[in-house]
Protein backbone atom coordinates (compact mmCIF):
# COMPACT_ATOMS: atom_id res chain seq x y z
CA UNK A 1 0.00 0.00 0.00
CA UNK A 2 1.69 3.21 -0.68
CA UNK A 3 1.86 5.77 1.60
CA UNK A 4 -0.64 8.28 0.38
CA UNK A 5 -3.45 5.36 0.29
CA UNK A 6 -2.72 5.03 3.91
CA UNK A 7 -2.86 8.22 4.71
CA UNK A 8 -6.47 8.54 3.08
CA UNK A 9 -7.62 5.26 5.29
CA UNK A 10 -6.45 6.96 8.43
CA UNK A 11 -8.17 10.13 7.39
CA UNK A 12 -11.36 8.40 6.64
CA UNK A 13 -11.35 6.67 9.67
CA UNK A 14 -10.93 9.34 11.93
CA UNK A 15 -13.49 11.44 10.66
CA UNK A 16 -15.81 9.16 10.04
CA UNK A 17 -18.77 9.43 12.81
CA UNK A 18 -19.45 5.89 13.94
CA UNK A 19 -22.72 5.85 16.49
CA UNK A 20 -21.33 3.85 19.49
CA UNK A 21 -23.57 0.31 19.41
CA UNK A 22 -21.33 -0.02 16.31
CA UNK A 23 -18.06 0.46 18.01
CA UNK A 24 -16.47 -3.12 18.52
CA UNK A 25 -15.00 -3.12 21.72
CA UNK A 26 -11.47 -2.63 22.47
CA UNK A 27 -9.01 -3.17 24.92
CA UNK A 28 -7.95 0.69 25.11
CA UNK A 29 -8.90 3.77 23.80
CA UNK A 30 -6.00 6.29 22.14
CA UNK A 31 -7.04 9.79 23.10
CA UNK A 32 -5.05 12.08 21.22
CA UNK A 33 -3.79 15.38 23.47
CA UNK A 34 -5.92 18.21 22.64
CA UNK A 35 -7.43 21.22 24.44
CA UNK A 36 -11.07 20.38 23.57
CA UNK A 37 -12.74 18.49 26.88
CA UNK A 38 -15.35 17.03 24.76
CA UNK A 39 -13.23 14.14 23.47
CA UNK A 40 -12.18 12.97 26.82
CA UNK A 41 -16.04 13.33 28.00
CA UNK A 42 -16.44 10.75 24.83
CA UNK A 43 -13.54 8.67 25.72
CA UNK A 44 -15.27 8.50 29.05
CA UNK A 45 -18.59 7.55 27.60
CA UNK A 46 -17.15 5.30 25.60
CA UNK A 47 -15.13 3.48 28.55
CA UNK A 48 -18.20 3.41 30.61
CA UNK A 49 -20.33 1.72 27.40
CA UNK A 50 -17.96 -1.30 27.73
CA UNK A 51 -16.29 -0.24 24.57
CA UNK A 52 -12.90 -0.33 25.42
CA UNK A 53 -10.96 -1.50 28.79
CA UNK A 54 -8.67 1.35 29.73
CA UNK A 55 -8.07 4.50 27.79
CA UNK A 56 -4.76 6.21 26.99
CA UNK A 57 -4.31 9.67 26.60
CA UNK A 58 -1.68 11.13 24.98
CA UNK A 59 -0.06 14.94 24.47
CA UNK A 60 2.82 16.87 26.26
CA UNK A 61 2.81 20.89 25.78
CA UNK A 62 2.62 20.71 21.63
CA UNK A 63 3.55 24.03 19.60
CA UNK A 64 -0.34 24.84 19.91
CA UNK A 65 -1.33 23.60 23.03
CA UNK A 66 -3.51 26.23 24.61
CA UNK A 67 -4.21 24.48 28.23
CA UNK A 68 -4.49 26.34 31.51
CA UNK A 69 -0.84 26.37 33.07
CA UNK A 70 -2.31 24.25 36.04
CA UNK A 71 -1.37 20.73 34.07
CA UNK A 72 2.10 20.13 32.96
CA UNK A 73 0.73 18.57 29.70
CA UNK A 74 -2.27 17.58 27.09
CA UNK A 75 -2.53 14.11 28.67
CA UNK A 76 -2.67 15.73 32.50
CA UNK A 77 -5.53 18.14 31.46
CA UNK A 78 -7.51 14.99 29.67
CA UNK A 79 -7.05 12.68 32.01
CA UNK A 80 -8.57 14.82 34.79
CA UNK A 81 -11.58 15.53 32.98
CA UNK A 82 -11.89 11.48 32.12
CA UNK A 83 -11.82 10.84 35.75
CA UNK A 84 -14.27 13.56 37.20
CA UNK A 85 -16.66 11.11 34.24
CA UNK A 86 -15.96 8.62 37.36
CA UNK A 87 -13.47 6.74 35.26
CA UNK A 88 -11.01 4.88 37.47
CA UNK A 89 -7.51 6.30 37.73
CA UNK A 90 -5.94 3.02 37.27
CA UNK A 91 -7.75 2.50 33.78
CA UNK A 92 -6.38 5.97 32.55
CA UNK A 93 -2.69 5.68 31.51
CA UNK A 94 -0.97 8.73 30.47
CA UNK A 95 2.32 9.45 27.46
CA UNK A 96 3.04 13.09 28.32
CA UNK A 97 6.36 12.99 25.38
CA UNK A 98 3.75 13.62 22.26
CA UNK A 99 3.74 17.14 20.77
CA UNK A 100 1.74 16.73 17.53
CA UNK A 101 -0.85 14.10 16.46
CA UNK A 102 1.96 11.65 14.68
CA UNK A 103 3.39 11.00 17.80
CA UNK A 104 0.42 10.86 19.73
CA UNK A 105 -0.32 7.77 17.86
CA UNK A 106 3.12 6.32 17.90
CA UNK A 107 4.01 6.84 21.54
CA UNK A 108 -0.08 5.73 22.31
CA UNK A 109 0.46 2.80 20.62
CA UNK A 110 3.57 1.35 22.06
CA UNK A 111 1.70 1.98 25.42
CA UNK A 112 -1.25 0.67 24.40
CA UNK A 113 1.19 -2.93 22.87
CA UNK A 114 2.49 -3.02 26.71
CA UNK A 115 -0.63 -3.09 28.80
CA UNK A 116 -2.04 -5.70 26.21
CA UNK A 117 0.84 -8.03 26.42
CA UNK A 118 0.61 -7.27 30.30
CA UNK A 119 -2.90 -8.69 30.05
CA UNK A 120 -1.80 -11.65 27.95
CA UNK A 121 -4.76 -11.06 25.95
CA UNK A 122 -3.31 -11.82 22.69
CA UNK A 123 -6.15 -12.63 20.35
CA UNK A 124 -7.65 -8.69 19.45
CA UNK A 125 -5.17 -5.77 19.86
CA UNK A 126 -7.73 -3.41 18.95
CA UNK A 127 -7.87 0.13 19.54
CA UNK A 128 -10.34 2.97 18.78
CA UNK A 129 -8.90 6.12 18.47
CA UNK A 130 -10.64 9.21 19.07
CA UNK A 131 -9.04 12.66 18.68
Amino acid sequence: MERMEAIRILVDFLTEDVSVPFLVPAEAILLCGSNLSQIAIHAAALYHSRRALFIVVSGGRGQFTDIPEQWNSEAHFLKDIICKKTVSVNDVILETSATNTLENIQFGMKIVDRVASDQKNYYCRCTNITS
